[in-house]
């Protein structure tokens, strides 16, 4: 499972990052908003912890600007603000859940884990044909030692596993 966390507090962001590495998560991590918008557009994550007051651009911001986009990867927005409006605010930005710190670790780890079963009952499988989608990154083809025809893309085969669209680039003959 590849998680990013987006989180202002460098010393909390690389905690968590430790922590979800030893249960066995590949974690990206950003210490702004921006920073982590990018890396949101630009990656395929299953789940996204993401702070609130960040530099650049804000959490709600960032969160509006991904559901705006499409994107429905699982978000848990994770603040020091306490209060129910800005839980609410989150929440109506699109977020799929929201905790207060300081929370303990095992109380963040088992919400995540409920996003993670929740989105894998809920995202549906996508097969797509012709163009890839926005923000699919090519595992295959030439970046990968693969070759690419003149004429255009090499034709492929693409299938779902996991909810997770792949494809190979076969040989022209």
């Amino acid at each position: 499972m590849r998680v990013l966390v987006v989180e202002d507090e460098e010393r909390f962001a690389a905690g968590l990052r430790d922590g979800l590495e030893a249960e066995g998560f590949a974690v990206d991590t950003a210490l702004d908003g921006v920073d982590g918008l990018w890396l949101a557009r630009e990656n395929s994550y299953d789940a996204i912890v993401l702070g609130i007051m960040l530099p650049g651009l804000n959490g709600y911001r960032v969160c509006r600007a991904l559901r705006g986009e499409g994107n429905r990867t699982p978000i848990l927005m994770l603040t020091a603000k306490e209060g129910e409006w800005d839980e609410i605010e989150g929440l109506d930005t699109g977020a799929d859940d929201h905790l207060t710190k300081p929370v303990s670790y095992a109380v963040l780890l088992a919400h995540l884990r409920a996003l993670l079963r929740r989105e894998a009952r809920q995202r549906p499988a996508v097969l797509a044909a012709g163009h890839k989608p926005r923000g699919f990154r090519d595992r295959g083809g030439a970046a990968a030692g693969g070759q690419r025809h003149p004429d255009g893309p090499a034709p492929s085969v693409c299938w779902v596993r996991a909810g997770v669209l792949g494809c190979r680039f076969l040989p022209r003959t």
